[in-house]
């Protein structure tokens, strides 16, 4: 159904909207705690772990389907964000690559999910081409 879709592709944004919040917010949240050149080292093994996990996110994503897909890639993220309560620089470095894995299929699996659950008179709305 059309709320049914509507629900999804809103917890999609919010994996985004979370990921960019938080990745704005970490350096002045935490940088007292484990030194700022930590934290930005920790967000180039994330760019580092996301660029490595992309070319096999496809297949991964074939094989579970876009919905596991984007619960296990959401599931991911979380786990970051939950490691940040208590910092430590070691555990930024592991819960950073996992994050990495994570927002690697969830970017896929959303569009795959998007194209999926869209006709093709609503296909250029929902993706943002006009």
């Amino acid at each position: 159904s059309k709320q049914w879709y509507q629900r999804r592709v809103r917890g999609t944004m919010l994996v985004y909207t979370s990921f960019f919040a938080g990745t704005m917010l970490l350096p002045t949240v935490i940088k007292e705690e484990i030194g700022q050149q930590t934290v930005y080292y920790s967000m180039a093994v994330h760019s580092l772990s996301a660029a490595l996990t992309c070319p096999f996110s496809m297949f991964i994503i074939k094989h579970f389907g876009a919905k596991i897909s984007l619960v296990l890639g959401s599931m991911c993220c979380l786990f970051f964000y939950l490691s940040v309560i208590v910092p430590s620089g070691t555990a930024l470095f592991i819960t950073q690559s996992i994050f990495g894995f994570g927002l690697a299929l969830v970017r896929p699996a959303s569009l795959k999910f998007l194209v999926q659950n869209s006709s093709p008179s609503t296909m250029g709305r929902d993706t943002g081409i006009h």
